[in-house]
């Protein structure tokens, strides 16, 4: 989902989605970046506005390698 212009943030209950790969580069995602699913092992968030990122150094995603 990169670069189609997604604008506004992303959902609060993440965590209980089943994802391993996160494509959301080059959009107009704002505000906070939730804890994500636990199976996540692949992020891509550049290029957007987000404010900030949960305070955990995996974000809820003890497998995520990029």
């Amino acid at each position: 989902m990169s670069s189609n212009k997604i604008i506004g943030s992303l959902p609060t209950n993440m965590e209980t989605m089943s994802l391993e790969s996160l494509y959301l580069g080059s959009n107009q995602i704002t505000r906070v970046i939730p804890t994500l699913p636990p199976n996540l092992t692949w992020l891509e968030i550049q290029n957007n506005m987000v404010s900030r990122i949960v305070a955990s150094k995996t974000f809820g995603a003890p497998n995520l390698g990029y």
